[in-house]
């Protein structure tokens, strides 16, 4: 199967978040900074406790400031880590697009592999250097390692069938299942 895409910034932006917070690093780092906020509340309300003659209402009062802030954190934390991670994989982006890794692309997929043509230049990805297919959102990202592969908008496809055919055969080549995100 032949397809035709004109990929953006916004198209390697997205498989760069959807990358980045799939690596097990980046998962493990954000469990311990909301694990080290949440210790370090409860050793300031402990402090507060022990070092004065506080009842356990007063002491919560006098926490309150800190408690409010920590439910902010909590709660506005995924939006904050968004935007920074935007911001660390921007030079990223911009290196890709320099290198001609936006615009008209053609995507060839067949039982040997996929072959692709754009402005970057051609080449050909045998199915066993695949390691996974995953549907987000408007896409299917063909993960060849952590941070590389190939992005498949959806709007690449006319019509629904064409879209369900092409992940019918995807599946049946690669010998790989389309995971959901």
């Amino acid at each position: 199967m032949r397809i035709e895409i004109d990929l953006t910034e916004e198209d390697i932006l997205a498989f760069q978040m959807w990358a980045l917070r799939n690596m097990p690093e980046y998962q493990q780092r954000v469990r311990r900074g909301k694990a080290i906020v949440i210790v370090a509340a409860i050793v300031v309300f402990a402090l507060i406790f022990l070092l004065s003659e506080a009842t356990v209402l007063e002491c919560a009062l006098m926490a309150l400031p800190l408690i409010v802030g920590i439910a902010v954190y909590l709660l506005s934390e995924s939006f904050l880590r968004e935007r920074i991670v935007r911001q660390l994989v921007k030079p990223t982006i911009r290196r890709i697009h320099s290198q001609g890794g936006t615009g008209r692309a053609t995507l060839e997929f067949d039982r040997e592999g996929i072959s692709g043509v754009s402005q970057m230049g051609s080449g050909t990805v045998r199915w066993n250097a695949l390691q996974r297919c995953v549907e987000v959102e408007q896409y299917i990202f063909l993960q060849l390692n952590n941070d590389t592969g190939f992005i498949v908008p959806r709007e690449a496809f006319p019509a629904e069938s064409d879209y369900e055919r092409f992940k019918s055969e995807l599946t049946e080549f690669s010998g790989h299942d389309i995971e959901p995100a």
